[in-house]
């Protein structure tokens, strides 16, 4: 059986359409449940502003 490992991020942005955005750098926990600070997660976001017809 697979290990499943979940970062969940609650934020609110602002971005630019069609830009990246950093929302978040994280360090993910190791094996015995402890913060690994060797280790980071960078959480990026695109926006794309799209017309509604």
């Amino acid at each position: 059986m697979p290990d499943f490992y979940i970062i969940q991020i609650n934020a609110g942005i602002s971005c630019v359409s069609g830009q990246y955005t950093l929302i978040s750098v994280v360090s993910p926990k190791n094996t015995k449940g402890e913060v690994n600070s060797e280790r980071k997660v960078m959480i990026f976001v695109k926006c794309d502003a799209m017309e509604v017809k």
